[in-house]
């Protein structure tokens, strides 16, 4: 499954978040699109780890990993 991030320019820093499939919004920041990247899939593995430890019903895909991230740059 695809999980889509969208990201901006936020001043000095990038913005990212995801929403789709989430139950819930993912927030980020980071100073470049590496670290943006590496901090949104922290971030996602996270933000599923404790919708799981909440007993949230969720997909399984989403509890097994089974995704890929989309950037969509709404700076352009």
């Amino acid at each position: 499954m695809i999980l889509r991030v969208r990201f901006e320019n936020c001043g000095n820093n990038l913005c990212a978040t995801v929403t789709e499939h989430m139950h819930g919004v993912v927030g980020v920041t980071a100073m470049n699109i590496d670290e943006l990247k590496k901090n949104v899939a922290e971030s996602v593995k996270f933000h599923i780890e404790g919708l799981v430890e909440d007993g949230e019903d969720i997909p399984q895909w989403l509890r097994d990993g089974n995704y890929e991230f989309e950037w969509f740059d709404l700076s352009i």
